[in-house]
């Protein structure tokens, strides 16, 4: 995994431009957060891992 350093103000522009004019961050990528739900029941991997030892982490 790749680390990256920034500070706590980029962090709160990058949010803020996700909540930007309204919308919802899952909206800026074209995505209704009840199709995002959908996509992820139908393919957990996306958000979830399978460990080598059958457990699981976000």
């Amino acid at each position: 995994m790749r680390q990256i350093e920034t500070s706590p103000e980029k962090i709160k522009a990058f949010v803020a431009s996700l909540h930007a004019n309204g919308k919802k961050p899952c909206e800026r990528f074209g995505m209704s957060w009840d199709a995002l739900s959908e996509l992820e029941k139908k393919v957990p991997e996306l958000t979830c891992k399978t460990l080598h030892n059958g457990s699981q982490t976000a």
